[in-house]
């Protein structure tokens, strides 16, 4: 096992990023937007759920944030040390399968986690919509980059090309939800 990047301070991990060992890789990067992204959200949801004039909306705002805390949050912190372990291996000359698995397991938890960030926004205290929308870019980007990554790690791999190309083609969909909201 690598180095354990859950309990590590923000600046901490910034600064090994900085580092040019490789190590964090662009896969723990990712996590690590999309973590952001999810804790904005159980920010806003929290701060939604105070709110008496949103009182209709308690009921999807209870169920994202059950989803925020308990699988998807966990789920990522999880990927993103699968991330750091293989891309460690990697640098010791060991190419495991978690290399081209973990990136498209962190797409897939992330496209899950765009799907309740939208009804978050959807559902949201009106002054926290800026909130939501900057959870939504970082989880965006967090797909664009694993979608990246994966793409490039199985070129030939028919498999998992498919995967990653189903992938790709849901969270194009979701994309024009994200467009149709004119969140960005």
């Amino acid at each position: 096992m690598g180095e354990q990047y859950n309990n590590t301070t923000t600046a901490a991990f910034l600064q090994r990023l900085s580092q040019g060992k490789g190590m964090p890789g662009s896969g723990c990067a990712a996590a690590f937007s999309a973590l952001m992204g999810i804790s904005i959200l159980q920010s806003v949801c929290k701060i939604t759920l105070k709110k008496t004039d949103y009182t209709d909306s308690y009921p999807q705002l209870d169920k994202a944030l059950q989803l925020l805390n308990q699988q998807y949050y966990p789920q990522l912190e999880v990927l993103m040390q699968q991330d750091a372990d293989a891309v460690t291996d990697m640098l010791k000359n060991t190419i495991t399968k978690e290399l081209t698995t973990t990136p498209i397991a962190i797409s897939k938890s992330c496209i899950d986690v765009l799907k309740t960030a939208l009804e978050v926004f959807d559902n949201t205290y009106q002054p926290m919509l800026g909130d939501s929308a900057t959870a939504i870019a970082m989880i965006n980007s967090a797909i664009n980059a694993t979608l990246f990554i994966s793409k490039a790690n199985t070129r030939k791999n028919n498999t998992l090309k498919s995967e990653v190309e189903r992938i790709e083609e849901e969270y194009l969909q979701l994309k024009h939800e994200v467009s149709r909201r004119q969140i960005i």
